[in-house]
């Protein structure tokens, strides 16, 4: 009987961890600014998503006063639109898959002071060319660049010490 019960409590815990390891925050609660979906964190706002259709996105790099310091799991994922965004220098880390099949996004400016690049963040964009990382990221994940099939030039810092098993896997 004790058994029984015990794994669907198994279940339900392990399922809140993958939601909290994979920061997938589209959740009903989002508030909303312009073309964005966002929630309010302790370090400040993660954009949760993006639901423009601009060729070019200027990420904000504040929302009602409070800094946006990250962007969330697939908020820019599989957008048809974007070639160009540039991101602000609030922003610190780049969640899963946050422009994941984004096929024609071309070129992207990166905040002087991003940390991190998840897992699979910019995998399937097929059309981006170039990544100039800035001098502050130290962690690239697994799989971010995957499927880049026109990436060509990749500018890395001394601060990354380790890149991650297919980060480029199918890049020019």
């Amino acid at each position: 009987m004790k058994k029984k019960r015990l794994i669907p409590v198994m279940v339900l815990g392990l399922t809140m961890m993958a939601a909290l390891a994979f920061g997938n925050t589209k959740e009903a609660s989002a508030a909303k600014y312009k073309d964005y979906k966002y929630i309010k964190r302790n370090d400040g706002i993660m954009i949760t998503q993006y639901n423009g259709k601009e060729a070019t996105v200027k990420i904000p790099g504040k929302i009602n006063g409070k800094k946006v310091t990250s962007i969330g799991y697939e908020s820019f994922a599989d957008n048809d639109h974007i070639k160009k965004v540039v991101v602000p220098d609030s922003i610190k880390t780049i969640k899963v898959r946050a422009f994941k099949g984004c096929k024609k996004l071309k070129s992207i400016k990166l905040s002087k002071n991003l940390a991190s690049v998840k897992s699979g963040a910019f995998k399937d964009c097929t059309a981006l060319e170039k990544v100039n990382f800035p001098a502050k990221v130290k962690v690239i994940e697994s799989e971010c660049f995957s499927g880049c099939k026109s990436l060509k030039k990749v500018s890395l810092t001394d601060n990354i010490t380790s890149i991650p098993t297919l980060c480029f896997k199918g890049c020019s």
